[in-house]
């Protein structure tokens, strides 16, 4: 999908930002909105438990 630049000003779009598509349900309507970041101690805090909890989420893979 293409932006005009005039729209992605006024959207306040980055380049790699994501959009998240949705599609309404009479199916005439798509709207995009901006996915929001996560902050980078949250990131950090989800691979701390990743890496402690590693081979629980192995066994819970399979399950």
């Amino acid at each position: 999908m293409r932006l005009t630049k005039h729209d992605v000003k006024e959207l306040g779009l980055e380049v790699g930002d994501e959009l998240i598509k949705v599609i309404s349900d009479d199916k005439q309507t798509v709207t995009f909105k901006k996915k929001e970041k996560v902050s980078l101690s949250v990131s950090k805090l989800i691979d701390q438990g990743i890496k402690e909890n590693w081979e629980l989420l192995e066994w819970l893979k399979d399950k």
